[in-house]
């Protein structure tokens, strides 16, 4: 049992670490593209830069999570019927 809360800990430290990763480098982004937008001259501009930004977030926010249904799965992985499993 011991064993199981270790694994299962494990495999939420690092959901919780690639969740925090992932939100700071949104911001990043996110605050580049407010900077972006400052400089925008038309309304063209403007359009083409949101849709970039959307794309991109869109993207982004896709390999997330797979990335956390991975870690997800992993961390599910190591409880089968309330006992450690060995992966």
């Amino acid at each position: 049992m011991m064993g199981m809360g270790t694994a299962w800990l494990e495999a939420v430290g690092k959901m919780n670490v690639e969740m925090v990763i992932f939100v700071a480098s949104r911001m990043t982004e996110d605050a580049k593209t407010q900077q972006k937008i400052l400089e925008c001259r038309s309304v063209g501009d403007l359009s083409h830069l949101q849709a970039q930004f959307m794309q991109r977030a869109m993207d982004q926010y896709k390999a997330e999570t797979g990335k956390l249904v991975e870690l997800g799965n992993s961390a599910l992985g190591h409880i089968s019927d309330g006992k450690l499993v060995e992966n």
